[in-house]
């Protein structure tokens, strides 16, 4: 599967909704990862 097509399934936002209502906020950190969403995978899946 191409990286493209791999972005377009995952949920950034649904991932930032998860991480705003843990945190109250988006920490940068989460904002820069967003940019690359494979690597927001692993937060998904918690």
């Amino acid at each position: 599967m191409s990286v493209k097509k791999e972005n377009e399934k995952i949920n950034v936002m649904e991932i930032q909704e998860k991480i705003e209502k843990y945190f109250g906020f988006v920490p940068k950190i989460f904002q820069v990862l967003s940019e690359n969403p494979p690597v927001l995978r692993p937060i998904l899946k918690s």
